[in-house]
């Protein structure tokens, strides 16, 4: 079951830091597949502590985080109403499968 953080960093750190195996959906607000970013709950860019606070979850983004990517991939084709939606692309830095 994929969970949705929309206006609470912490939140969002505290499930990466209590699912290091998760993996996570990066999507703007009004999600859809032309920006679909898939990480791994442990990926750098997703998870940085020198970003300023509010900058996952507040602003323009908002993340997905789920135990499988199984999970995310059905969240996505539900919220873009598509069933054969996919991610634009895997992170190029934490390569998740």
């Amino acid at each position: 079951m994929a969970v949705l953080f929309d206006s609470s960093d912490d939140d969002y750190r505290q499930w990466l830091a209590d699912n290091p195996a998760g993996f996570v959906l990066n999507t703007r607000r009004n999600p859809t597949t032309s920006y679909a970013v898939l990480h791994r709950a442990g990926c750098g860019q997703i998870r940085s502590i020198k970003v300023k606070s509010g900058a996952y979850t507040e602003g323009d983004y908002v993340k997905f985080c789920a135990q499988t990517v199984e999970d995310l991939k059905a969240k996505l084709r539900n919220m873009t109403s598509d069933s054969h939606a996919d991610f634009s692309k895997p992170c190029g830095s934490c390569n998740p499968a």
